[in-house]
This record gives C-alpha cells, structure tokens and sequence, in this order.
C-alpha cells in the first residue's frame, strides 16, 4: 500500500478510515527497527473508538469499508483452523486478520496478545470491545471465559 500510495500506513488508517469514521482520538501504529508500522499487529486505539470501528463493520462498513470485503471476511476455511485455537474456537477459522467464531453465526472477531478483542455479532446486534493486560500471550481459559460471558451479555440484549 506503502509504494502503490507513496504515503506511510498510519497516514493512510488516518485518513481512509479513521477520519471518515469519525473517530475521537488519534491512534498509534507499534514501529519496528527501522520505523515502519507494524501491519500484523500493534495497532492501539481507545476502547470506544475501538467499538466505532466494530460497529462501523456491523453496519457493513458505511461508505467507508466494502460490503463485499465484510462477508469475504465472514467466509473462512474451517477445514484448515486448528490447535491452540480450536481449544477457544473448536468450529472456528482466520480471514483477513479476523477470527471466524464458527460457520453458523459467523460472528467475527479482531484478537490481539494479552486479550485484547473487538467482538462483531450480527445475529445478535452486538459489538464487544475488551482491554486486556493477562499474564500470557495467548491465554486459553481466559479466551474462553470471555467468550462466555460475551455469549451470555449476548442473550440479554436481545
């Protein structure tokens, strides 16, 4: 995107999706050694600026993400999602740097280390956002647990 643009990722994220959106506060790109951002992960934003961005994608992107790339991304293998991950995720898949909950519901998931999480459910009309600092990289209890109560706040807003 870098070359194709001649601009930096985060002045893209800036000005093609976080402007549009409306956000509230600046985000921030993790840079690696030689100062380029990190495109797999480091992206730090606040919570409710974090669940804008989750209902944006809810909403199925406004004018600012395409729709088509929103089902895409719904759409997983799930022949070829397999361990740590099926011990959270047992029906689960990975499109497009968001995780598949399972093939039925299709709710959608952006999971960062330490339990970070924004949570998309269509079925259910719910954006989850969660900031987390656990002891552990990936953490399969935890990742359980909040998936678990993310299911029962679920059925109380129905």
């Amino acid at each position: 995107m870098e070359r194709a643009t001649g601009k930096r990722l985060p002045q893209l994220v800036s000005e093609e999706l976080w402007q549009k959106a409306g956000m509230e506060e600046s985000a921030s790109f993790t840079l690696d050694a030689a100062d380029y951002a990190l495109a797999d992960g480091g992206f730090n934003a606040t919570l409710r600026d974090y669940a804008r961005f989750g209902q944006l994608i809810l909403e199925n992107g406004g004018n600012i993400i395409p729709t088509h790339w929103i089902e895409s991304t719904r759409t997983g293998n799930h022949a070829i999602f397999h361990a740590p991950y099926t011990l959270t995720l047992p029906q689960g898949a990975y499109r497009n740097q968001f995780w598949i909950e399972d093939p039925v519901n299709r709710a959608i998931m952006a999971r960062g280390v330490f339990g970070q999480l924004i949570y998309i459910d269509w079925q259910h009309q719910l954006v989850a956002v969660k900031l987390s600092s656990w002891p552990d990289f990936l953490n399969t209890p935890f990742s359980n647990a909040t998936l678990s109560a993310i299911h029962a706040i679920a059925q109380h807003v129905e």
